[in-house]
């Protein structure tokens, strides 16, 4: 919690009294005010003369504090948005690291351009050679029922559309970044980028 114009004052006033001595000028700050909640040390009370002498004003300048703020410049944006629109698949991660960035950054950068994530989502969709595949299966089915009823009860069918050689497909790994929901219809499922 920052000084008052107070206490920096008051801080100046121990100084003064005490020669230019800002050890001393502590322990006579805490003689002068012994029931403030706090007592500066003879670091801030050197830091306090410092500022009035090279700004003209005790308190702290503020707006020099903090992370680097030039991060989204327009050269940076740019190299962002670049690397979605190459690859849209790419992960915010490996872009942060590529461009040198924090994962905020690129964050702040994608939510300004207004670039979104999509997850993709599996839908069953017959092709035109899926027919008569499905047409064979369920006739080589109704055959095998007719022969044996209890025939459908060995069968384990699955609700899950689509299966990967790492196992079952997860939509949240894998999100393209763009300003509209991608048309893509076929996905080369060993081919993803995971997060």
């Amino acid at each position: 919690m920052a000084y008052t114009n107070e206490e920096y004052y008051d801080m100046l006033m121990a100084l003064g009294e005490c020669h230019g001595q800002y050890h001393v000028a502590a322990r006579r700050y805490t003689e002068l005010y012994p029931n403030r909640a706090r007592h500066p040390s003879a670091r801030v009370i050197l830091r306090a003369a410092q500022r009035l002498h090279e700004t003209g004003s005790v308190l702290a300048n503020k707006h020099d504090t903090g992370s680097n703020r030039e991060a989204r410049n327009v050269r940076n944006v740019e190299n962002v948005v670049h690397s979605f629109e190459d690859n849209p698949e790419k992960n915010i991660r490996v872009v942060a690291r590529e461009q040198d960035l924090s994962y905020a950054t690129v964050q702040r950068i994608l939510k300004e351009e207004k670039l979104h994530a999509f997850h993709y989502t599996c839908v069953q969709h017959l092709r035109p050679e899926d027919y008569q595949r499905r047409k064979t299966f369920c006739e080589n089915f109704l055959t095998e029922v007719d022969r044996d009823p209890r025939f459908p009860s060995r069968i384990i069918f699955s609700d899950e559309s689509l299966f990967t050689r790492e196992g079952i497909y997860n939509s949240h790994t894998c999100i393209i970044g763009a300003t509209k929901i991608p048309e893509s219809h076929d996905l080369e499922t060993f081919k993803l980028i995971g997060r």
